[in-house]
């Protein structure tokens, strides 16, 4: 059992007050993590926060043990306090849940203290990778991809592991948060930015819908995915040469396609720069080595033994296309994000302005991937 602690980290404090806040109760409540030789904890703790999420805040604490009286052992772990409002923008009873599955399959770190507004967790060593970086890592990450869609993650009631555990959660997703925000009341200035911006949530919605169908008419696969894959939330440890996934807490069934597509947009960052979208041959190139992975038998995962199985160009382009359409589908999930986050959220972020740059994108390239797609599964 995870231990629970019934305490709140409020973001609204600032970091330096937080900070102060997370090492009094590591020193108080998470006494486990100590050597039973420590005697002056408070001064062996270090709180410092991280940058990068526009969801949450995440602070990396450092931590000296002493083993005996000559030797000391530091170890690292995170806490990550929820943005304020999230809970009703995501399932964090769910999110939690799908930790503690993947941390079975070592997929995901060990979580060692929940709290009313978030959790402790155990520290991957690593550096995230930067967007520019995808591109070249793109082989790897698209092995490590297919492994990870291999992983069967059990419902959270298990007398009820029905079939409905597993349906794609993203068209459900962005009906939920466009609910939210068409019930949103805006101010002037906020009004004239929304309408500057083209955000249009019936027109959205409208899209989704058309989306879905197609979808459902071609029978896409469904798999447990990541959800967020942008360069952030993949580590690399340069001594091993691994890479590791991180931050969970939009994983769920979807479509594979989403999760590829989604993270194909990634390549730009958040600058929303679409000219830094992965090439067809980039493409290609990802997609071979994902579907290389993912037949790949289990036990025999090293780089060598998947890039002996023979995937076929029509195997490469099928996912290829589908990939390209759910690009359209993530541009819809985030910009709708954006909107909902607008509202919310006390990050330093324009939010809107990013709705709106990913709707844009949407626009930009909805009727060329959409034909795409109908093309070759038409023929």
């Amino acid at each position: 059992m995870i231990p629970h602690l019934e305490t709140v980290f409020d973001l609204s404090h600032g970091d330096e007050i937080v900070c102060q806040q997370i090492e009094q109760t590591v020193v108080r409540d998470l006494t486990f993590l100590f050597s039973s030789h420590e005697n002056d904890c408070k001064n062996r703790v270090h709180v410092a926060p991280l940058s990068g999420g526009n969801t949450n805040k995440l602070y990396k604490i450092d931590i000296t043990t002493i083993e005996n009286e000559k030797t000391s052992e530091k170890r690292s772990i995170l806490c990550r306090v929820n943005g304020i409002g999230t809970e009703f923008l995501l399932d964090r009873q769910q999110e939690m849940h799908y930790m503690r599955q993947l941390s079975l399959f070592e997929k995901g770190p060990n979580v060692l203290c929940t709290f009313n507004n978030g959790f402790f967790y155990d520290f991957i060593p690593g550096r995230c990778l930067q967007p520019n970086e995808l591109l070249g890592s793109n082989v790897h990450v698209a092995k490590h991809l297919a492994h990870f869609h291999k992983v069967t993650v059990e419902s959270q009631n298990q007398e009820n592991e029905s079939e409905k555990h597993r349906e794609p959660i993203c068209f459900a997703t962005i009906r939920k948060w466009l609910a939210d925000c068409m019930q949103f009341k805006w101010n002037e200035s906020e009004l004239e930015k929304k309408e500057k911006l083209n955000l249009d949530l019936d027109q959205m919605k409208q899209y989704v819908d058309q989306l879905e169908q197609f979808a459902q008419n071609y029978g896409l696969d469904v798999v447990f995915c990541h959800n967020d894959l942008l360069a952030y939330n993949i580590l690399k440890n340069e001594q091993v040469d691994k890479y590791y996934f991180i931050d969970y807490e939009y994983c769920g069934y979807n479509y594979r396609a989403f999760d590829i597509g989604n993270h194909f947009c990634e390549y730009c960052g958040f600058t929303v720069d679409p000219s830094k979208y992965p090439s067809v041959e980039a493409q290609r190139q990802f997609i071979k080595a994902y579907l290389q992975a993912a037949k790949t038998e289990e036990g025999k995962e090293e780089e060598e033994q998947s890039d002996a199985v023979v995937v076929s160009d029509e195997e490469i382009e099928a996912l290829r296309v589908q990939c390209n359409l759910f690009s359209l589908v993530a541009h819809l999930f985030w910009s709708t994000w954006g909107v909902w986050q607008s509202k919310h959220s006390n990050i330093d972020f324009d939010y809107l302005n990013y709705a709106g740059e990913k709707y844009a994108w949407f626009n930009q390239g909805r009727e060329q991937y959409m034909q795409e797609f109908v093309k070759f599964y038409e023929k």
